[in-house]
């Protein structure tokens, strides 16, 4: 840690050198990288065991990591749940095409490419008997054959906190939660979807050409 070494040391990384040589004769040991943005220092460095060892008896070491070499976060959430055995299945059911998924959450962002409906040919299911309830900042005509319903239930709370209600009062989502959770079971496919530029791929739900009815009931 930083504050335990002696105020001769004005660098960070003078210290941890200083600290570092000794224990190993061969001189195999080296730093990578310190992050000076971390209370307390970070730093990456190639050892063996034995002078990982002896560094874990000095003044002020906290914890040590192995490093290792990880996968990108996937946008192919069936293939990462290693959920492959049902693609005949769903490639049967054309992806879930007459399944009426409902969600009570958040609300929606019904902009989202994830309820677009351009590949979904049919309309709503008969069996259908839901509707989409438009209100502040949503019209009902955002829904669509793949956002087949949108309400939301705000009265108990409204008369609750009188005059002090400042959400958006539709089935609009706000804090993002519902969205999130209605595309990763059915969102339709997004062609060239990344986290800011990682982990590129086409995003889709488990079932993206199933129906999404989304009613609002969790509120901020």
């Amino acid at each position: 840690m930083s504050f335990l070494h002696p105020y001769l040391f004005f660098i960070t990384l003078s210290w941890v050198t200083i600290n570092l040589l000794p224990i190993s004769a061969k001189r195999s040991t080296y730093i990578v990288h310190m992050d000076k943005s971390l209370m307390p220092k970070a730093f990456n460095s190639h050892q063996n065991s034995d002078e990982l060892e002896a560094l874990k008896k000095s003044r002020g070491f906290i914890s040590a990591y192995p490093d290792s070499t990880m996968m990108l976060d996937t946008t192919h959430t069936p293939e990462f749940l290693s959920l492959n055995l049902g693609s005949d299945l769903l490639h049967a059911s054309n992806y879930g095409q007459d399944a009426i998924i409902g969600f009570l959450d958040s609300g929606v962002w019904p902009e989202s490419p994830s309820f677009k409906d351009g590949d979904i040919t049919t309309k709503a299911p008969t069996k259908w008997k839901g509707s989409c309830k438009g209100g502040q900042d949503f019209n009902s005509s955002m829904c669509n054959k793949k956002l087949i319903g949108a309400r939301y239930f705000n009265a108990g709370l409204k008369a609750e906190l009188k005059g002090s209600f400042h959400s958006v009062d539709s089935a609009r989502d706000d804090i993002g939660h519902g969205t999130s959770v209605s595309t990763i079971a059915s969102g339709n496919y997004v062609e060239g979807a990344s986290f800011f530029g990682y982990a590129e791929g086409t995003a889709k739900g488990v079932a993206p050409h199933a129906r999404v009815a989304i009613y609002k009931v969790s509120w901020l």
